[in-house]
């Protein structure tokens, strides 16, 4: 078993490593100047998602392989907390500005759901509340998600079902 953690790297930035249940030979994966902060393994486990301002000011998903190597977009959009499907078809992910401690936020920069169909590249927003919903994750037959929601006023866990019309 393999264990990944972001850590500062000698220059100060925190980068993406891996490294064994025991921690020893951590070995670096990632190594951009902007801050690159650890989302998920893929589903395969061939992948280590993670979020960075590499290219912008947003925060934006990217992978790279547990082998190494050049690290590629998962969803150019602003997100983070994001989720492949099992089979890498669609990208379940969290997008707006209010921070998780933000609580009892409510206002234009509330976070949502929002899920990315990498075959077409078309997003789907798929909560719009002007509080906060965020870190998705897909239920286990991928027919409906959970996600955090201060939509009863406190955090509490939520679930859509993504086949209803509602």
């Amino acid at each position: 078993r393999q264990v990944c953690i972001a850590d500062y790297d000698n220059d100060g930035n925190l980068d993406v490593f891996i490294t064994d249940q025991q921690g020893s030979s951590p070995r670096q994966l990632t190594f951009d100047s902007q801050d690159d902060m650890v989302s998920q393994f893929s589903s395969c486990g061939k992948y280590i998602l993670f979020n960075s301002q590499r290219e912008s000011k947003q925060f934006a998903t990217w992978q790279v392989p547990l082998d190494g190597g050049v690290p590629r977009h998962v969803c150019p959009l602003e997100s983070t907390h994001g989720s492949l499907s099992s089979d890498g078809s669609q990208f379940l992910f969290q997008k707006g500005y209010a921070g998780q401690y933000r609580l009892g936020y409510r206002g234009v920069a509330a976070t949502s759901i929002w899920v990315l169909d990498l075959n077409t590249n078309t997003p789907t927003q798929l909560t719009d509340h002007i509080w906060n919903d965020r870190s998705p994750v897909w239920s286990h037959n991928e027919q409906s998600i959970f996600y955090i929601s201060e939509e009863s006023g406190q955090q509490n866990i939520h679930r859509l079902d993504l086949n209803s019309s509602s």
